[in-house]
Formats: structure tokens, sequence, C-alpha cells
């Protein structure tokens, strides 16, 4: 999925063929925000708006705007991966937790190198 971001926020892009527009909505916030436009660039200006908007509305009701990751989720994986990776973790006297954490760290760096030449702008998408 290509994204975009201001002030902060991430928000999706998002093509809709049947009705021929592009559309979005901001990720990792509480509630749903939306946004559409017939070109990039419209879309672009769309999403700051929605984001602006956004903050207006958080601002006068008094709520947090982001949605807070509290940094604990569930993974869940075949038992044959959970075997192997334990005896790993013990035979390298680490924990589970901490390959995970390194493992994470691997894929967004990973992603991350390559999504910072996508995410800076939706002209590709002309």
């Amino acid at each position: 999925m290509e994204t975009m971001k201001f002030k902060g926020f991430v928000g999706s892009i998002e093509i809709s063929i049947s009705d021929n527009i592009l559309h979005g909505k901001l990720l990792h916030i509480n509630g749903l925000i939306t946004y559409e436009a017939e070109t990039p660039s419209a879309l672009e200006s769309a999403f700051h708006d929605a984001v602006e908007d956004y903050l207006a509305d958080c601002e006068a009701r008094g709520i947090n705007p982001q949605k807070p990751c509290s940094g604990k989720f569930n993974v869940r994986i075949e038992p044959e991966k959970h075997r192997a990776i334990s005896s790993i973790a013990l035979k390298h006297h680490t924990t589970i937790n901490a390959l995970t954490k390194e493992a994470i760290d691997l894929v967004i760096e990973k992603y991350n190198s390559s999504a910072t030449l996508k995410s800076h702008s939706v002209v590709g998408l002309q």
C-alpha cells in the first residue's frame, strides 16, 4: 500500500478503478477519516485537509488525536516455527521476545529504506 505523511500522520493511497477516483483514509487514529480526489496532487491536498480537520475536531472535543500503540501485540505462528524459535532462543541464551524484536528491527530497516523513496509524494501515481 502506498502512503503519504503529513504532520506525523500517515494516510493511505488507494485507487477505485470502477469509480475512476483516488481515495484513502488516515491510518493509526482514533476514528475513521477518509478523503478522495481525482488526481494525485488533489488527493495529497485532500489528505492535508483531512489531517487539519481531524486535529481541529480532536482539539474541540478534547481527545487525543493519535491512536496509541502500547508496544504489545500477539503473534500467531505455526507450532513448528514456535518450537524452532524456542530452540534458537535457548541455544543463544536469549528469549523469544528478544529474537522477535531483532526480527522486527530487520524488517523495519528493510522496508523503511525502500519506502523512504516512495512515500515522499503521490506524483508517481500520474
